[in-house]
């Protein structure tokens, strides 16, 4: 497998196994044309050819480890996922942006460990966006590293301590937001706020 440069996974295939293309480093384009409800268990890790990947809308789990490793440089989580396990983007130390939902997902922590280059986080959403708190942010492990956030048209509302303790963000931008709630930007270094 380790010479396969493009997949196509038919709508016949039902489910995927864990670490079904562990290592397929040459493994660049994939054609992703079946309702799986989940991305299991390193299904992508060391795949790092894998520069870009959509996450269909019948996805409700991201397994652990899924991409770890990876070569992605962007990412977004739909609406539709609920779940996102440990370290599931562990290590993509190519990833720059991420677009993420409004919507209430389960989540740890550390689902973007080891993100080195993640400076960006887009929230995507029609309404009000989820609560969190000091030590429980889906993107906590790279406090340290976010730069930027953009609020997208549709987003009315900043979830408590949603970025608390993003020491080095520097750019906040909006349309829609009329409520920021407690703590929304507490201990960071917001220097520009730009109006959509």
């Amino acid at each position: 497998l380790s010479k396969i440069e493009t997949i196509t996974i038919p709508a016949n295939v039902k489910s995927l196994g864990t670490n079904v293309f562990e290592s397929c480093t040459k493994l660049s384009t994939i054609h992703w044309n079946t309702p799986y409800t989940t991305i299991p268990s390193y299904t992508f890790k060391g795949c790092d050819s894998l520069q870009a990947f959509e996450i269909k809308s019948s996805i409700t789990t991201i397994e652990n480890n899924a991409f770890e490793s990876s070569g992605l440089t962007t990412i977004e989580i739909p609406t539709t996922v609920t779940t996102i396990k440990s370290q599931a983007f562990y290590n993509c130390e190519k990833i720059e942006s991420i677009i993420y939902p409004i919507t209430s997902i389960e989540y740890e922590t550390n689902i973007f460990e080891g993100c080195k280059t993640l400076t960006k986080i887009t929230i995507r959403g029609q309404g009000v966006m989820q609560e969190y708190s000091t030590e429980k942010q889906p993107w906590m492990s790279v406090r340290d590293k976010i730069t930027e956030v953009v609020f997208e048209t549709g987003v009315t509302s900043v979830g408590s301590f949603s970025f608390y303790g993003c020491g080095v963000l520097k750019t906040i931008t909006w349309n829609d937001v009329g409520t920021i709630k407690e703590q929304a930007f507490a201990n960071t270094g917001i220097e520009t706020l730009k109006l959509l």
